[in-house]
Protein backbone atom coordinates (compact mmCIF):
# COMPACT_ATOMS: atom_id res chain seq x y z
CA UNK A 1 0.00 0.00 0.00
CA UNK A 2 1.36 3.40 -0.92
CA UNK A 3 -0.11 6.70 0.23
CA UNK A 4 -3.27 4.91 1.33
CA UNK A 5 -3.82 3.38 -2.11
CA UNK A 6 -3.52 -0.26 -2.95
CA UNK A 7 -1.10 -1.05 -5.73
CA UNK A 8 -2.67 -4.04 -7.47
CA UNK A 9 0.47 -5.29 -9.14
CA UNK A 10 2.65 -5.43 -6.02
CA UNK A 11 0.17 -6.47 -3.37
CA UNK A 12 -1.92 -8.70 -5.58
CA UNK A 13 1.14 -10.51 -6.83
CA UNK A 14 2.45 -11.04 -3.29
CA UNK A 15 -0.94 -12.41 -2.21
CA UNK A 16 -0.91 -14.98 -5.00
CA UNK A 17 2.75 -15.83 -4.35
CA UNK A 18 2.06 -16.26 -0.64
CA UNK A 19 -0.88 -18.52 -1.41
CA UNK A 20 1.25 -20.70 -3.70
CA UNK A 21 4.14 -20.82 -1.24
CA UNK A 22 2.00 -22.08 1.66
CA UNK A 23 0.64 -25.15 -0.12
CA UNK A 24 1.89 -28.49 1.14
CA UNK A 25 3.77 -30.62 -1.38
CA UNK A 26 1.46 -32.96 -3.23
CA UNK A 27 -1.68 -30.96 -2.54
CA UNK A 28 -4.16 -30.20 -5.30
CA UNK A 29 -3.24 -26.62 -6.12
CA UNK A 30 -6.43 -26.04 -8.11
CA UNK A 31 -8.57 -27.09 -5.14
CA UNK A 32 -6.60 -24.85 -2.81
CA UNK A 33 -6.83 -21.90 -5.18
CA UNK A 34 -10.59 -22.37 -5.64
CA UNK A 35 -11.03 -22.48 -1.85
CA UNK A 36 -9.02 -19.25 -1.50
CA UNK A 37 -10.98 -17.65 -4.35
CA UNK A 38 -14.33 -18.54 -2.78
CA UNK A 39 -13.22 -17.17 0.60
CA UNK A 40 -12.04 -13.96 -1.09
CA UNK A 41 -15.35 -13.70 -2.97
CA UNK A 42 -17.28 -14.04 0.30
CA UNK A 43 -15.13 -11.33 1.93
CA UNK A 44 -15.44 -9.12 -1.15
CA UNK A 45 -19.25 -9.30 -1.01
CA UNK A 46 -19.40 -8.69 2.74
CA UNK A 47 -16.89 -5.91 3.38
CA UNK A 48 -17.93 -2.37 4.28
CA UNK A 49 -17.11 0.42 1.83
CA UNK A 50 -13.80 1.52 3.44
CA UNK A 51 -12.37 -2.00 2.98
CA UNK A 52 -13.85 -2.60 -0.47
CA UNK A 53 -10.74 -1.73 -2.50
CA UNK A 54 -8.47 -4.04 -0.52
CA UNK A 55 -10.92 -6.95 -0.77
CA UNK A 56 -11.31 -6.31 -4.49
CA UNK A 57 -7.55 -6.50 -5.05
CA UNK A 58 -7.34 -9.91 -3.35
CA UNK A 59 -10.41 -11.22 -5.18
CA UNK A 60 -9.15 -10.05 -8.58
CA UNK A 61 -5.63 -11.38 -7.97
CA UNK A 62 -6.96 -14.85 -7.21
CA UNK A 63 -9.39 -14.70 -10.14
CA UNK A 64 -6.56 -13.68 -12.46
CA UNK A 65 -4.47 -16.60 -11.18
CA UNK A 66 -7.34 -19.00 -11.89
CA UNK A 67 -7.74 -17.62 -15.41
CA UNK A 68 -4.18 -16.94 -16.50
CA UNK A 69 -2.21 -19.62 -14.65
CA UNK A 70 -4.76 -22.28 -13.86
CA UNK A 71 -3.08 -24.94 -11.71
CA UNK A 72 -3.25 -28.56 -12.81
CA UNK A 73 -6.11 -30.41 -11.18
CA UNK A 74 -4.79 -33.50 -9.37
CA UNK A 75 -7.74 -34.84 -7.38
CA UNK A 76 -11.40 -35.71 -7.60
CA UNK A 77 -12.05 -33.07 -4.93
CA UNK A 78 -10.34 -30.45 -7.10
CA UNK A 79 -12.36 -31.49 -10.14
CA UNK A 80 -15.63 -31.32 -8.22
CA UNK A 81 -14.71 -27.94 -6.70
CA UNK A 82 -13.95 -26.63 -10.20
CA UNK A 83 -17.24 -27.99 -11.55
CA UNK A 84 -19.13 -26.46 -8.64
CA UNK A 85 -17.51 -23.06 -9.20
CA UNK A 86 -18.07 -23.47 -12.93
CA UNK A 87 -21.81 -24.01 -12.33
CA UNK A 88 -22.01 -20.84 -10.24
CA UNK A 89 -20.04 -18.82 -12.78
CA UNK A 90 -22.14 -20.09 -15.69
CA UNK A 91 -25.37 -19.19 -13.91
CA UNK A 92 -24.13 -15.65 -13.31
CA UNK A 93 -22.18 -14.97 -16.49
CA UNK A 94 -21.99 -17.96 -18.85
CA UNK A 95 -19.29 -16.85 -21.25
CA UNK A 96 -16.23 -15.76 -19.28
CA UNK A 97 -12.55 -16.55 -19.31
CA UNK A 98 -12.92 -18.11 -15.86
CA UNK A 99 -15.47 -20.67 -17.07
CA UNK A 100 -13.17 -21.56 -19.97
CA UNK A 101 -10.17 -22.03 -17.66
CA UNK A 102 -12.08 -24.16 -15.14
CA UNK A 103 -13.60 -26.36 -17.80
CA UNK A 104 -10.21 -26.91 -19.43
CA UNK A 105 -8.68 -27.90 -16.07
CA UNK A 106 -11.42 -30.43 -15.34
CA UNK A 107 -11.29 -31.92 -18.83
CA UNK A 108 -7.50 -32.24 -18.61
CA UNK A 109 -7.83 -34.01 -15.25
CA UNK A 110 -10.49 -36.37 -16.63
CA UNK A 111 -8.31 -37.24 -19.64
CA UNK A 112 -5.27 -37.94 -17.47
CA UNK A 113 -7.31 -39.98 -15.01
CA UNK A 114 -8.83 -42.06 -17.81
CA UNK A 115 -5.43 -42.73 -19.35
CA UNK A 116 -4.00 -43.96 -16.05
CA UNK A 117 -6.87 -46.20 -15.00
Amino acid sequence: MQNGHITPNGEAMSIVALHAATLPAGSDQLLSLIDAFRAAADRFEAVPEPEFAAAEVVFEALRDRLVDKTPVCTSDAGAFAALSLLAVEMSECPDTDLTDALLAAVLDYARRRTLHS
